[in-house]
């Protein structure tokens, strides 16, 4: 039986979510413990506009609830209208909500901690075309600064990409005083009965464990930081056929 082409582009995709500011680009922080009940949104699509609200100059909103996944996606959700012109949104939001991608609560261990999160989604009518924002509260930022000062990329397990397998994997890294990391613990999703997903895991730790930070100013210990790292396969590009 011939072997299965290894896939030839591979993409891991680091996000960071520090317990303090991170000033690299493309970094967002966010606290480790005691997160918002309110989700933050990372990706939207626009719904459709429906004619009755159209040019009416109304100003409406939804509030939307519901429980993050670790792949970012909302479940359990629940809309609240906040007018009887609002209603007029429900169906149209209701098509596009599997598209938005939302960051999940994190628990101590810096894993989705399934806490419900709430987002008001708005809708202005006064503008041309309709205008939609979002309110998410605040989130708690915490004042020890943790900068990135060396990177190693996860390198994208070899077995995994055989056998056409993605995945996340959410990491919470402990940070000496001077910047080295003393512990990772990495978890992969999804959760799978018929799947070992633990080379996510194994590539991860491994990556992270070189990663150097500064040193804590202030002295206080430890800090720590959660990381989330998508294992995604790309399509190779498609050839094209020689005449």
């Amino acid at each position: 039986m011939p072997s299965r082409p290894f896939l030839a582009t591979l993409a891991c995709l680091v996000s960071s979510y520090a317990s303090g500011n991170d000033a690299e680009p493309g970094i967002q922080p966010m606290q480790v413990e005691g997160s918002a009940r309110w989700g933050t949104i990372t990706d939207l699509k626009e719904p459709h506009y429906p004619p009755s609200l159209t040019g009416t100059g109304a100003k409406v909103f939804i509030d939307i609830s519901g429980r993050v996944l670790w792949s970012r996606e909302l479940d359990e959700v629940d809309y609240t209208p906040g007018s009887e012109a609002a209603k007029a949104m429900l169906a149209p939001m209701r098509v596009v909500l599997p598209y938005w991608r939302f960051r999940p609560p994190l628990d101590s261990r810096c894993q989705p901690s399934g806490v419900p999160i709430k987002t008001r989604v708005s809708f202005d009518f006064s503008t041309d075309p309709p205008s939609l924002s979002t309110r998410t509260p605040d989130e708690v930022k915490r004042t020890r600064t943790i900068n990135t000062v060396t990177r190693v990329d996860p390198v994208f397990p070899r077995d995994m990409a055989y056998r056409g397998w993605q995945g996340f994997t959410y990491a919470r890294v402990t940070i000496d005083a001077a910047g080295n990391v003393t512990d990772v613990l990495a978890i992969p999703y999804p959760k799978r009965p018929d799947a070992d997903l633990t080379p996510f895991a194994d590539s991860t730790i491994h990556a992270l464990r070189q990663w150097k930070f500064n040193p804590d100013a202030e002295g206080k210990g430890d800090r720590l930081a959660c990381w989330e790292v998508i294992y995604r396969l790309e399509s190779p590009p498609k050839e094209r056929r020689r005449r």
